[in-house]
């Protein structure tokens, strides 16, 4: 699994480990498997070429050179390890396997006896070691590589990089604490890693040491600046606007929660859920993106989301793709709050992505719980985070526009490398996020083919004349999701086993979705199908149960709200999880920029096997409208007729997906239409 709550006492959802999953659909598995033999080799290539890898070899003294590139590019390397062990969760892979071995080695051969680790302060910076802790980035690579050695040691079982990784973390508590010293770094990771290792060895310290950075925000005087782009202009409790650099902000909110999960504090998860409110009701693209500010990599303000100079970062869009996954983990509100003496922490506003409606209800019922958060980790999965990978698997997008003029274009690697090694380590992991368990049974969140091994309840099946022994079933997925909503469900019992009691299986009913269907073995369930909520169907499951739902998937029209300036007078197209938009490459002889849609206009989806890997597109007829000359001024008085317009006319559209754009030939490129009568 990729976040353990296993054990964690104040979260309602438990993981399903990435081997219990298995992808055989037509969208995902053959991008992983893309992933797993292309793009981890041009990344482990990249981090040869840019002297990655031969920082630790320095530092472990096998190489007399300087070091190379950025002060935090150790990161870059622990992010692709990480990566390189989900990939090996999946299947055997010798040649990876090897490489993964001989970067822990170097690792290894490159901590310091005290257990201190990061290549850039070695030898002749060795006196500079946490003097720098706002922009030298020391705890985020150690958060970086203590991610990774728990995920190598959870797919692998090898304990070297975890060792590496316990000692490191060990350092840390041991220099910094309220019996030591101050201080908190200037890019959250720490935090959350921090707590996993918690979870993955048991030594509580851990858990104490996220809890005492997160304290170090907004003290005075400041530890780390006292800037919102730092998030540290207050306490982590009285922060309700998120605020500062996009990719900061979300990993802390990922700290908040995993540090709420363990220890119930009600006052971090009240101010999680004003920070969640604010992000993604104010915030945060359509395409699921986060951080309108190309200065400091920042949101903005309230609506502040532009199109053409969006910056959207990849890693902000996973960033809270993370967040969202473990607020889902905790319920719909806070915990049970009993045990802290304080007071449960109200639900965010449940509202989806897309087409922004609420899916009705308090969000206090079972099967109403946090659909609204799983909504916006789709989005982010399927439009803002995987348009930042090339469909060969070899260029990435740094930034992700909602509008181009045909300049922004995808490169093989970055001299800030963040997001390459980021989107492959959560591609690669996407089978631990597909499903949770609870006591009440089987949660499904992202629906793609292939299998998955779970309980249905706690415990419910025994062997006959046996006593309360639980077990697991076996269901079979069947889906051409993302191009078309029926998914079919057929669950196997273990052989020689009945139920002993009804076991739950919990069915995503996407925002988006209207009208939603659901049978059982043919016959109409009569669940709840409200949108953005989670139908519940309760049974005694027996072999060749099938269930089959249905998502309807029209095309639909978005509106931005009235404030988004970016957005006033436009729409947008989205059919599923899917946001859409037009190349200049499908429409030569005309700027899409100048192109207007009717409100009358018929829209169709259309299945293109051959296009762009195969995808579904949408047709439509426009309008042409570019602007006349206006005389070559730059403005006039409203009202004014100026001689010399070019002429509207008809023009048939053709949109794709937005996740596809800029895989041939440059152009430009809108997400956002001119709304016509």
């Amino acid at each position: 699994m990729v976040v353990d709550t296993g054990r964690s006492p104040y979260a309602r959802l438990r993981p399903v480990a990435i081997a219990a999953v298995r992808l055989e659909d037509a969208f995902w598995a053959p991008r992983r498997r893309l992933l797993q033999d292309i793009t981890l080799r041009q990344q482990y290539e990249q981090c040869e070429l840019t002297g990655r890898l031969d920082n630790f070899r320095r530092a472990a003294g096998k190489l007399q050179i300087p070091f190379q590139g950025r002060y935090y590019n150790d990161s870059d390397v622990y992010k692709w390890l990480e990566a390189a062990s989900f990939a090996l969760a999946g299947e055997p892979d010798q040649t990876l396997e090897g490489l993964v071995d001989g970067v822990v080695a170097e690792i290894a051969a490159a901590q310091s006896p005290d257990g201190y680790l990061n290549t850039y302060f070695t030898f002749e910076r060795e006196a500079e070691r946490w003097t720098d802790l706002t922009t030298k980035h020391e705890m985020y690579c150690a958060g970086h590589l203590i991610q990774a050695a728990i995920a190598h040691h959870r797919v692998t079982g090898k304990r070297t990089l975890l060792n590496v990784a316990i000692r490191l973390a060990d350092h840390i508590c041991a220099t910094f604490g309220p019996q030591a010293r101050p201080g908190a770094d200037g890019h959250e990771e720490i935090e959350l890693a921090m707590v996993e290792l918690s979870r993955e060895t048991g030594d509580r310290r851990y858990v104490d040491a996220a809890l005492f950075f997160l304290d170090q925000r907004g003290r005075q005087p400041p530890v780390i600046g006292g800037s919102p782009y730092h998030q540290d202009h207050l306490p982590v409790r009285r922060q309700h606007e998120i605020v500062g650099h996009a990719v900061r902000a979300t990993y802390l909110a990922c700290g908040m929660t995993d540090v709420a999960a363990e220890t119930g504090d009600a006052g971090l998860l009240e101010a999680l859920d004003h920070l969640w409110e604010s992000a993604f009701g104010r915030k945060a693209y359509l395409t699921g993106g986060l951080g309108a500010r190309w200065s400091g990599e920042a949101f903005g303000a309230d609506y502040e989301l532009p199109s053409e100079r969006a910056y959207a970062e990849t890693c902000a869009a996973i960033g809270g793709f993370m967040w969202n996954w473990r607020r889902l983990a905790l319920g719909p509100g806070a915990p049970d709050g009993s045990s802290t003496g304080g007071t449960p922490a109200r639900s965010p506003t449940n509202v989806s992505p897309l087409d922004g409606s609420p899916p009705g209800g308090d969000g206090a019922a079972r099967g109403a719980a946090g659909g609204h958060f799983a909504d916006w980790m789709e989005t982010a999965l399927y439009n803002g985070i995987l348009s930042g990978l090339s469909l060969d698997g070899t260029e990435y997008f740094y930034q992700n526009p909602l509008a181009d003029g045909g300049h922004h274009r995808r490169q093989p690697w970055f001299g800030t490398a963040c997001c390459p090694p980021n989107i492959a380590r959560l591609l690669l992991s996407l089978p631990g996020y597909c499903y949770s368990t609870s006591p009440e049974g089987l949660w499904v969140h992202l629906y793609a083919a292939g299998e998955v091994r779970a309980p249905l309840g706690a415990p419910q099946w025994a062997p006959l004349g046996a006593g309360a022994l639980g077990s697991t079933a076996t269901i079979r997925v069947e889906t051409s999701y993302p191009w078309d909503g029926v998914i079919r469900l057929t669950v196997q019992t273990p052989p020689g086993q009945t139920p002993r009691e009804p076991g739950g299986l919990f069915l995503r009913i996407p925002g988006w979705c209207e009208q939603a269907r659901l049978t059982v073995n043919g016959v109409p369930a009569g669940a709840d199908l409200r949108p953005g909520t989670y139908a519940e169907l309760r049974r005694e499951w027996r072999t060749g149960d099938v269930v089959e739902l249905d998502l309807p998937m029209t095309v639909r029209r978005v509106v931005g709200h009235p404030r988004v300036t970016a957005t006033h007078g436009r729409v947008a197209l989205a059919r599923g999880p899917l946001v859409y938009c037009l190349e200049g490459v499908d429409h030569p002889g005309v700027d899409v920029r100048d192109l207007e849609l009717p409100s009358s206009a018929e829209l169709r989806a259309e299945r293109a096997a051959g296009l762009l890997g195969g995808v579904t597109i949408v047709r439509g007829q426009a309008v042409s409208a570019p602007p006349d000359d206006w005389d070559g001024r730059l403005y006039r008085r409203q009202g004014e007729d100026v001689q010399g317009g070019a002429a509207r006319r008809p023009v048939p559209f053709v949109a794709i997906p937005y996740y596809a754009w800029a895989n041939r030939a440059p152009g430009p490129m809108q997400v956002w239409m001119r709304a016509g009568d």
